[in-house]
């Protein structure tokens, strides 16, 4: 689920200019989610997900944490 939710934040929300446009794709995402999955995120968690290969040497996908 996580996955799913960094890379729609990187196809649509990193795209928009306006903070307001920010926010409204961020709360219509979490309600998505949590109707239909039954996942309960808060906007802020939904928009600091980030995924990479970039954080370690064997280049795997995963999930970054903030330090």
């Amino acid at each position: 689920m996580s996955l799913w939710m960094h890379e729609t934040n990187r196809v649509f929300f990193d795209r928009l200019v306006d903070d307001k446009d920010k926010d409204f794709f961020l709360a219509l995402s979490t309600e998505k989610v949590k109707m239909n999955l039954d996942f309960d995120w808060t906007k802020e968690y939904a928009r600091d997900i980030l995924f990479g290969d970039f954080s370690n040497k064997q280049k795997d996908y995963i999930r970054i944490e903030n330090p």
